[in-house]
């Protein structure tokens, strides 16, 4: 929720449905008015207010950790399902990005591999003993 003053007026904004009712519901309740009345007042104007906006119902918690990852490898599942000339697109695009941070990644183990390694000993050149005899 938002609070703008604008010439000694407090203007709501809100970011879903849901934070219009609470907001409502709790004001409706501290001045007094019935709680089943303050909430079909709250219920009305949300719903109003969300569809004018083109607000979500309620703003969804954005979990953390492998939920979150989880939460949004479904949402862009999801978005390519519903739209899948996005994913024939995007889908070279993505390929090529994750084969050039994979070579990358190769190469650099690989140069890395060769800087740690040890050299190959060398092995002394032994001569046939009748050729050394002869000289």
């Amino acid at each position: 929720m938002l609070n703008l003053l604008t010439k000694n007026k407090e203007i709501q904004i809100f970011k879903s449905a849901q934070e219009a009712y609470s907001y409502l519901f709790i004001k409706l309740q501290s001045d007094g008015v019935d709680i089943e009345i303050a909430s079909e007042r709250a219920f009305k104007f949300s719903s109003e207010y969300a569809e004018r906006m083109n607000l979500p119902k309620k703003v969804e918690v954005q979990e953390k950790g492998v939920k979150g990852l989880l939460q949004n490898v479904k949402l862009v599942s999801d978005f390519l399902k519903e739209n899948p000339t996005i994913w024939e697109v995007g889908k070279p695009i993505l390929i090529g990005a994750i084969s050039a941070v994979g070579g990358a990644a190769a190469g650099a183990g690989l140069a890395n591999a060769v800087q740690d390694a040890e050299p190959l000993p060398v092995a002394p050149i032994v001569y046939d003993e009748e050729e050394k005899n002869e000289n």
